[in-house]
């Protein structure tokens, strides 16, 4: 068994591993090496401003707040 441990001050958490999981753990693992340092994707559109992001997730949550349209059954 392989057992991951993170200690805080209020709490700890563990994640336990079987020995018959290490091979897929490894490879989980190795793929996350892989994407974290290969350079980001070059994209065709431009990046979008911080701003416009926020814009349009304010504009989702308060479209999820607004309370829904009674039905006419």
């Amino acid at each position: 068994m392989m057992l991951f441990v993170q200690v805080r001050p209020n709490y700890r958490t563990a994640v336990t591993i079987p020995e018959r999981f290490w091979g897929r753990f490894r490879d989980i693992i190795s793929d996350f090496i892989d994407q974290s340092s290969a350079p980001p994707a070059v994209t065709d559109k431009p990046a979008e401003s911080k701003a416009a992001v926020e814009e349009e997730v304010s504009a989702d949550a308060a479209a999820a707040a607004s309370p829904a349209a009674p039905s006419g059954n």
